[in-house]
């Protein structure tokens, strides 16, 4: 018998992406290799609390700052925060994306443009061994 968690605890990713030509409005995360991860939070053996979401309430007060990378262009930008729910994990398909995102515009900066990143949705196969997890 598998028993599966009763609890979310997932781990949070954040993310920036460029907004083409400075216009959000039309915006294709899943074209290209448009965002670039700036910061995650997971799951952590030397942490007290381990998990993500329990360090982020009882640690940080339920509040995450996350520090834009200063050398970045001036421009419209797209930032995503990711939480992924593992508490379905064990079975392909299981695991459960919360994205949310928040346009800003940054006025004053450097000259530097964003690398490479990941298409999102696209970047994540169900069938790979990290997309199923058994945590218990």
């Amino acid at each position: 018998m598998t028993s599966l968690l009763t609890q979310t605890l997932p781990p949070h990713s954040r993310y920036i992406a460029h907004c083409t030509d400075n216009d959000c409005s039309k915006f294709k995360g899943d074209q290209g290799n448009v965002w670039v991860k700036i910061d995650q939070l997971s799951f952590n053996y030397s942490a007290d609390p381990q998990w993500p979401s329990d360090f982020l309430n009882t640690k940080l007060g339920g509040k995450w700052t996350v520090t834009i990378p200063p050398a970045l262009a001036p421009g419209e930008y797209l930032v995503r925060h990711e939480i992924l729910a593992l508490h379905v994990a064990i079975q392909p398909m299981g695991a459960q994306f919360y994205p949310n995102c928040a346009q800003i515009r940054i006025t004053e900066g450097g000259t530097t443009g964003l690398p490479a990143g990941v298409a999102l949705p696209g970047a994540y196969d169900p069938n790979d061994e990290e997309g199923v997890s058994n945590l218990t």
